[in-house]
């Protein structure tokens, strides 16, 4: 059977639509790595999201679940470019002890922007992961494009964000002034049903991210992460110096001593000025 020219041309419409109508996803930078664009979600305000065993649950203010999704739970078994990321330097300091980490913070400035724009993401931030590496929770200075958005102006913004070895979630990109000074705090806020925790920038409205893991965050960092990067003219010039480091434990402030990771090939190094718990200061030159 012929089918007439109207019938062919409505069946091929209908194969177009669903071929070039359907939304494609794509590979979007978080501060964790490249990652599935619908595997990157919002969290609104007030929202939190629940981490337990390889189940991630996004839930909303009022604990409505509004997504689910799967973990790999897949460890990564180095300190440096986790997830295939672009990681050029960090200090860096793993809990060992029998007493969860309570509170990490550190306190650095916005940089000039870097000369070069060529739609590159810098990211700036101190971070947290449990023993297993496969999940970061950070307060994330941003420079250009990311999933969250561009900052105004195209220059630098501020959001926390919770990367699993699947997912990220994060919260309103807040824009932010060169030379403005940020500190950038993870507290743990309870242990009653596994480890609570909250992320947030001090004092900037709508950065707080609140996640309950099964899991302990053991690993502290301040690091250096850059995508679409292929001078030094795309990076900011001179260095940012991350200061003010506190880190304690339920115990108390512990004794401890950073590590740094660098790639000498990008020309980009990690120095700790200061060592310890209290007043640590670690120096990202680029």
């Amino acid at each position: 059977m012929v089918l007439p020219y109207a019938a062919v041309t409505l069946v091929l419409g209908l194969l177009a639509s669903c071929v070039f109508g359907a939304a494609v996803p794509t590979m979007m930078t978080t501060p964790g790595g490249p990652r599935l664009s619908t595997n990157i979600h919002e969290v609104p305000m007030g929202g939190s999201v629940h981490h337990a065993g390889n189940e991630i649950r996004l839930l909303d203010a009022f604990g409505t679940i509004l997504h689910i999704a799967t973990s790999n739970e897949a460890a990564v078994n180095t300190p440096t470019k986790r997830f295939n990321s672009g990681w050029l330097a960090s200090g860096y300091w793993q809990n060992t002890g029998g007493w969860p980490v309570s509170f990490l913070a550190g306190t650095w400035t916005v940089p000039p922007a870097p000369a070069t724009k060529n739609r590159q993401t810098v990211y700036l931030f101190n971070a947290m992961e449990p023993d297993s590496r496969d999940a970061i929770l950070q307060p994330v200075l941003q420079y250009g494009p990311s999933p969250a958005g561009t900052p105004s102006g195209g220059a630098w913004g501020v959001a926390s964000w919770y990367v699993t070895d699947s997912d990220a979630y994060y919260t309103k990109l807040v824009s932010v002034s060169v030379g403005q000074s940020l500190t950038g705090t993870i507290q743990l806020v309870g242990t009653s049903s596994g480890f609570n925790y909250q992320a947030s920038f001090s004092n900037i409205s709508g950065t707080t991210f609140a996640l309950s893991s099964s899991s302990e965050l053991t690993w502290a960092y301040q690091a250096l992460e850059v995508y679409d990067v292929s001078d030094a003219s795309q990076l900011p010039s001179g260095n940012t110096v991350f200061s003010s480091i506190q880190l304690q434990t339920q115990d108390g402030v512990p004794s401890l001593t950073w590590d740094t990771s660098s790639d000498p090939s990008d020309g980009v190094s990690a120095v700790v000025n200061v060592q310890g718990a209290a007043d640590a200061e670690v120096t990202i030159t680029y």
